[in-house]
Formats: structure tokens, sequence, C-alpha cells
């Protein structure tokens, strides 16, 4: 059994050296250095903070406003609108 992992985790990690281009990854018993990793995973960390921005702006300051405009619905009107939206989350 210590056989069979010993090469899986072997070929994961030659896989992944390269994927992300590590060139330290063999050091440090397998661990490539801090700053390798944080450029490799640059765009990936940039993505985030901005989708994390834009959701944020759009859900606490925009989707509020737009119901403060619409006024008080009536429960089929509230119905339709929590369907529309379970939609629109899911698509």
């Amino acid at each position: 059994m210590i056989y069979f992992w010993i090469p899986f985790t072997r070929f994961k990690l030659d896989l992944s050296v390269r994927e992300l281009k590590l060139a330290g990854a063999y050091r440090l018993d397998s661990r490539p250095p801090l700053p390798e990793v944080q450029a490799a995973f640059r765009s990936s960390r940039l993505l985030a903070v901005c989708a994390s921005l834009v959701l944020s702006f759009v859900l606490v300051v925009l989707w509020p406003s737009i119901m403060a405009a619409v006024g008080v619905m009536s429960s089929g009107q509230f119905f339709h609108w929590v369907g529309g939206v379970q939609w629109r989350i899911i698509s």
C-alpha cells in the first residue's frame, strides 16, 4: 500500500511543477518558496479580489437601491421575484 501512494504523490508533484512553472519544488521537502507560489497564483488572486469587490458592491449597494425603488410587493409579485432571483443565481 505504501508503494502505491509514493509514485502517485511523485506524479502529482511533477504535474504541479509543470503546470505552475515552479522551479524550486524539489527543495526543502518538496515545497517551493513562498514568492514563487505567490507569483504563480497572482492572476487568480487578482480575479478573486476583483470579483469580491464587484459582488460586494452589487449585493450591498445596487440591489437594495433597486428594491427600495420598487416599493411594497404583493404576495404574487414577491413569489415571481423570488423565483426569478433563484433562476438567475442557479444559472
